[in-house]
Parts: C-alpha cells; sequence; structure tokens
C-alpha cells in the first residue's frame, strides 16, 4: 500500500519536473548524475524507512523529494530570498549586525562576515548550555560509540572527562524549552526575520548540535579527516557556527567552505558524496577558512562545499544552529518558530 502510493506519487511528480525543467536544453546534460541521484535518493529513503526513522507516508515522500530534486543545485536555486526594506540589527555582538547585509551576503557567496559575541553573553550561553547535554552520542577513539546524558561546569572538566574515558567526539541535542540565553540570543527578531528572509517561508525550524571535539587519534583510519561534502537536510537551510574555544589556526578543526558553491557547483561534485580533498581545491578558485577566538560567530549555506578539519591540538567546542524551510522528516521532535 505505502509503496503503491510512492509510485504514484513520485511519477505524478516527476512528470511535472520533466515537463518544466529537463526538456530545457541547458539541463540536459544533469540527466546521468539525476538519475544517480534518484537512485541514490531511493535507496537511502528505503534504508530509513527499515530503520524505521522514516514513518509516515508525507515525511517519507518529502525526504524522498529533497534527497532526489532539491539535492541539485537548479531546483533548489528555484527557491530565491525573500527581499525586504526591513531595518533590522542586533546588538548582542560587539558591534551591531544588519539583517539585509547577512542577508545578502549569505546568498550570495554561501556565508556570511565573522562576528564575535559579547563577553558576559558567551559564558553564560556555555554555561547553559553545559547543563543541557540531555542527549549526547560519546564516540571513543576506539570508535565504539554510546548515548548519555551529561552536564560540566567548565571546560577543565570537560578536558579532565575526554582524557580519563578516552573520547574522540561528543555530539549533543539541545532542548530549546529549557534554554533562556541561547533563545534571546539567536532565537529573537533578528534571526528569525533572516532565516525566514533567506528561507522565503514563514515556516521554519530550528536544530541545534553542541559538538566537543577531542585531538584525533591518528593511528584510526576511521577517525581520518572529513572529506569535503555537501548537506541535503531541507529543501533550503543554513547554519549558524559559534565557537567556544579558540580556533586560531588550522590544527584547531577550522570550518572551511568553498564559497559561492552553494549556488553553482561543478557537474561532478552534484551527489551528495565526499570528495576528494585535493581534487576539489584545484577545481575551485577559493577557500574560506573560518577562524576566530572563543565567542566567534558565523553563518554558512552548508549545501556549499564544506568540510571541518580534523583537530590536532586543544579541544573545540562549537555550536551548531541550523535554520531549515519546513521541518526535518528524521527528526522525531521538530522545534518550530
Amino acid at each position: 500500500m505505502v509503496f503503491k502510493f510512492l509510485k504514484k506519487k513520485i511519477e505524478r511528480n516527476f512528470l511535472y519536473f520533466y515537463k518544466k525543467y529537463f526538456l530545457n536544453p541547458t539541463l540536459r546534460c544533469v540527466l546521468p548524475y539525476f538519475y544517480v541521484n534518484f537512485k541514490d535518493a531511493y535507496l537511502t529513503t528505503i534504508k530509513l524507512m527499515k530503520q524505521k526513522r522514516l514513518i509516515g507516508l508525507n515525511d517519507i515522500f518529502n525526504f524522498f523529494l529533497i534527497r532526489s530534486f532539491f539535492s541539485l543545485t537548479y531546483f533548489r536555486n528555484q527557491i530565491g530570498i525573500r527581499e525586504s526594506n526591513d531595518i533590522i540589527e542586533d546588538k548582542n555582538f560587539t558591534y551591531p549586525l544588519k539583517k539585509n547585509s547577512i542577508l545578502k551576503d549569505i546568498h550570495l557567496k554561501g556565508h556570511s562576515d565573522v562576528f564575535k559575541l559579547k563577553e558576559s553573553l558567551k559564558d553564560n550561553l556555555l554555561l547553559e548550555i553545559l547543563t543541557n547535554l540531555e542527549d549526547s552520542k560519546i564516540i571513543y577513539n576506539d570508535t565504539n560509540s554510546k548515548f548519555k546524558k551529561l552536564n560540566f561546569v567548565n571546560k577543565r572538566e570537560i578536558d579532565e572527562y575526554l582524557k580519563i574515558n578516552d573520547i574522540h567526539l561528543i555530539k549533543s541535542k539541545l532542548d530549546l524549552t529549557k534554554t533562556i540565553f541561547l533563545k534571546k540570543i539567536f532565537l529573537d527578531n533578528f534571526f528569525i526575520e533572516l532565516a525566514k528572509d533567506y528561507l522565503n517561508d514563514d515556516k521554519i525550524s530550528v536544530h541545534t548540535s553542541f559538538f566537543i571535539s577531542n585531538t584525533k587519534n591518528l593511528s584510526s583510519p576511521i577517525l581520518g579527516a572529513q572529506k569535503y561534502h555537501h548537506d541535503v537536510d531541507f529543501k533550503k537551510f543554513f547554519k549558524v557556527f559559534i565557537y567556544f574555544s579558540d580556533v586560531l589556526d588550522s590544527d584547531n578543526g577550522a570550518h572551511t567552505f568553498i564559497p559561492y558553491s552553494h549556488a553553482k557547483k561543478n557537474i561532478k561534485n552534484y551527489l551528495a558524496s565526499g570528495f576528494d580533498t585535493s581534487q576539489i581545491e584545484k577545481d575551485y578558485a577559493f577557500k574560506k577558512i573560518f577562524l576566530g577566538e572563543e565567542g566567534t560567530v558565523f553563518m554558512v549555506d552548508t549545501f556549499g562545499i564544506h568540510k571541518g578539519l580534523s583537530v590536532k591540538k586543544g579541544t573545540r567546542l562549537a555550536l551548531i544552529i541550523e535554520f531549515g524551510k519546513g521541518h526535518s522528516q528524521v527528526d522525531k521532535n521538530p522545534q518550530y518558530i
């Protein structure tokens, strides 16, 4: 029953997309990639259904639609942005941020400039996060993992915990209902309006992840440097990154992004898979490495090609807030704003 419904709905929508887009001569060159992408989207959807991470016909279809169509640059670019003359500023940073200026930067380049949180806000926000790590996935240096509720008081306690337990990475979700400073800073009118304008939608969801990354185990191939890739989480989305440790050079685990690749990619990079680092840096003229002291904030549309560099010294603490168009079909507890 489920598969018959999906088959009928997919065929109907595919015919629409074919007539509207694929008869366009400029798009015919992507057809072989679309076929491979379509197949990968189908297999991924079936896999998540079997794992019961996708439940419900609407979520199943929308996930397939995102992975098959909106993982291709052309379709994603059709969403566009919503422009307004609203003058909205954010004064939680060392100098005021202007919404329309940041909107323009992300739309054109795929990323914003680097900003700095006010010192008092940064300290209070970090303490709030460290006492709100309720759903934490701990990955050990031997690649084993487990979920556990965590609670830290300060960074020194984190370093001791990582060392004693031989931990490589901790990834935690935050419960927004239990936050005060996070909502005050990043879910205020400034960021909500920025998200609505960039995603061109009034129905958006927010997802938060806090990462504690330890110096990687160089002897373990599984924990090797991450490859360049691009995310396909929603029809459209962007992320806010906040460093809670100094990331002053590449060895501190800096985020790296290929400017403009959110809107234009080489055809061979259309598929949502890992890419060879040397090939990407040869094919694209520029890369942006985000460096900054503790409290540094920047925004990136990670549909563009990017990677997180390996942490080779120290411990990196980073909060990532993702704003998405609609909701994530694989998230059991979507939080709407």
